[in-house]
């Protein structure tokens, strides 16, 4: 599969750390999305005014279902994303779900699969290196 995508890597992957691990790959933006809100247990809230689109997040897990991401648990981790409207609201959607992905939450992030392709490359070739080290040293 990884062959077939090198020649037309569109799309997205969703993974949690190691590219390696991955098994979500050639994804929409908005299946990219739903992935990473699945493995987060978060739902989306969108709101808008006459200027902005707003998305924010609700737990859907215990302790804090229900509530806001980032009302329970104040620190580093971003809470909410904002668009303007100028250029409508499927612009400033895609523009939205593009930062939230790519910043990913509680460890599940997206990439875009050219990004994908070259990461994944350089963790097997970095396993291949540590394979052949412990090799040559014994250590099997």
């Amino acid at each position: 599969m990884l062959k077939m995508l090198r020649n037309n890597p569109t799309g997205w992957a969703v993974h949690e750390g190691n590219p390696l691990d991955s098994c979500e790959i050639g994804l929409t933006l908005e299946e990219a999305f739903h992935s990473i809100m699945a493995h987060c247990s978060y739902a989306p809230v969108w709101d808008k005014d006459d200027n902005r689109l707003r998305l924010r997040f609700r737990y859907m897990d215990e302790p804090h279902k229900g509530r806001y991401v980032g009302d329970t648990e104040p620190g580093p981790e971003i809470i909410s994303y904002e668009a303007p409207l100028t250029l409508g609201a499927f612009v400033a959607r895609d523009q939205i779900l593009k930062r939230a992905v790519a910043a990913g939450l509680r460890g599940w992030y997206g990439v875009r699969m050219t990004e994908f392709i070259l990461d994944r490359m350089h963790a097997e070739h970095a396993a291949r290196q540590e394979a052949r080290q412990y090799g040559a040293a014994g250590w099997d």
